[in-house]
């Protein structure tokens, strides 16, 4: 165990050398971080939005003020054995860190403008105190990671950890079930389905942040703290796997009523209120003598640095590197038009594929809310009906006016279930190739066979994060943004698959040059986004 030894007694600083030295510095950093929550504000705003919003996100309001807390807790040995000093090699990490908020406003990404945002503050820490200051708060600067509001992209591994978990533990207890689509649970007596709420992400976002604040104060060896921490983390995902397992249990053996509805929400709370309890116990008698407080009353290192005069010029190009991003971003914003968007336009035949109706009296149609154009319909040859959907934006990403915007679905949700994704090629009658994304959607009395792709200024792209890279670098070399979305559909029954990708195949190859053709058309007539 590794244990903070106290460090030689040496002849007391006067109080007024140690504010001499302290002073300037807090002042400057004040001002300057101020300054950056007043110029960033709506990212500020956005943040704390986005925690009060999202259940998932609200144990972040306690960070800031637990982080402030074990920064106030270190005031004595920092004043006695550690002095301010300028960091200048913090400024390119300050630049880095506006640069990619700058990014993320042009390219309208909530998640990288917040993770820059609560990444600013360690770094103006550093800036205006020094490595050595930065190496006793390492823990409550780093603690600031669990206020950035991600972990979306886990919940549907948790969703399918949770629901494998369950399935094991109903089958070792003689429950005849089955697991199917990776998300639902077939028993006897009903159908379950493992949902976003139930994937237990909150849980484990919760869990493994009190249980590192846990591990800071109450271990000092590196090795205790690293163990408890790492079971913070697996331990709500097994007693995620548990519950569920006792809700599914309850249900088949006492009725369904007393595994839904309050019932079902009050014992997944007391579960895992228990479970938190019990691991915040076993690391209580688990835990290590506390170090020796440093005596406070002795310092040899401390030195008048020049008072403010040493942090003004510090203070000023922080100032201008963060004045620098929003001023950029606001002129790009303010060249920019966003035109009202025209009623739906329909395209003109795909080959020997024929127009039969309007997309909108069909089970499936795309929701991408703000397009400036639309395009939609369903097309018939030789029996086969396939459903064509595109939407374009022209210009910024703002307002609502987002390809990726929050919302913007390829199917409802409520209707469809997803199972499974992956890409596909197709080769195109011009001899190029196009990688569409496959979505295979299972409905209460049909299947349906959906593949979709994204365009900005003519690439085509899979993902979202391949768009957004697309977007930034375009705003930032002034190129005319235009993004679009292109998504066909065929409905088929069970075994028929492959004669459904067939048909998309061949109807891509006669549609995709036409429809391109269409939006880009009408892009150019719109005149520029910028």
């Amino acid at each position: 165990m590794s244990r903070v030894m106290r460090q030689p007694e040496t002849t007391p600083v006067p109080a007024n050398v140690v504010a001499a030295s302290w002073r300037p510095a807090l002042g400057a950093f004040t001002i300057v971080t101020v300054g950056f929550i007043a110029l960033y504000w709506t990212t500020g705003f956005s943040l704390v939005a986005t925690w009060a919003r999202t259940g998932m996100f609200r144990y972040a309001f306690l960070i800031f003020p637990i982080s402030a807390w074990l920064i106030w807790s270190k005031r004595h040995e920092l004043v006695a054995w550690h002095e301010p000093a300028t960091c200048l090699w913090a400024l390119p990490l300050l630049i880095g860190t506006v640069f990619a908020w700058f990014l993320g406003a042009i390219a309208n990404v909530d998640v990288v403008q917040h993770a820059a945002f609560v990444a600013t503050f360690p770094v103006l820490v550093l800036l205006f105190f020094g490595a050595d200051v930065v190496r006793v708060l390492l823990f409550p600067l780093v603690y600031l990671v669990f206020a950035i509001p991600v972990g979306h992209s886990a919940v549907e591994p948790l969703q399918h950890i949770t629901a494998v978990m369950s399935v094991h533990f109903l089958q070792w207890t003689g429950v005849p079930v089955l697991l199917q689509g990776g998300h639902h649970i077939l028993t006897p007596s009903t159908a379950w389905k493992v949902a976003e709420a139930c994937s237990g992400i909150r849980f484990f976002t919760a869990c493994t942040a009190i249980g590192s604040l846990f591990a800071y104060v109450f271990f000092t060896s590196y090795w205790r703290r690293s163990v408890f921490i790492f079971a913070s983390m697996i331990v709500p995902i097994v007693a995620n796997g548990l519950r569920v397992y006792f809700t599914i249990l309850i249900g088949e053996t006492f009725g369904l009523k007393y595994a839904q509805g309050t019932d079902h929400l009050v014992f997944g709370w007391q579960f895992f209120g228990a479970v938190l309890f019990l691991l915040l116990l076993v690391g209580w008698f688990l835990r290590e003598p506390l170090p020796e407080e440093p005596d406070t009353n002795v310092e040899t290192r401390h030195t008048n640095r020049g008072g403010w005069k040493h942090w003004l010029p510090v203070a000023v190009a922080a100032a201008v590197v963060m004045g620098a991003a929003p001023a950029w971003a606001a002129a790009m914003r303010a060249s920019v038009s966003i035109p009202a968007t025209p009623a739906l336009t329909v395209v003109p035949d795909a080959g020997d594929w024929a127009r039969q109706n309007d997309l909108s009296k069909y089970e499936w149609k795309p929701d991408f809310a703000g397009a400036d154009w639309t395009l939609g319909g369903v097309y018939s040859r030789a029996g086969h009906n396939v459903s064509l959907f595109a939407a374009a934006y022209r210009g910024a990403q703002v307002n609502g006016h987002d390809l990726l915007a929050y919302g913007n679905a390829i199917f409802d949700a409520d209707r469809w279930r997803a199972v499974g994704g992956r890409n596909r090629t197709i080769e195109l009658a011009d001899g190029n190739s196009l990688i569409a994304h496959e979505v295979v959607l299972h409905g209460p009395f049909t299947n349906r066979l959906v593949w979709y792709w994204y365009g900005v200024n003519g690439g085509r792209l899979t993902s979202p994060v391949q768009v957004r890279l697309r977007q930034a670098w375009d705003e930032l070399r002034g190129a005319k943004l235009y993004s679009s979305i292109i998504a066909v559909s065929i409905g088929y029954q069970r075994g028929q698959r492959q004669i459904a990708a067939a048909v998309l195949d061949n109807f891509v190859r006669a549609a995709e040059p036409r429809v391109e053709r269409k939006l880009a058309a009408a892009a150019s007539a719109g005149g520029a986004g910028r």
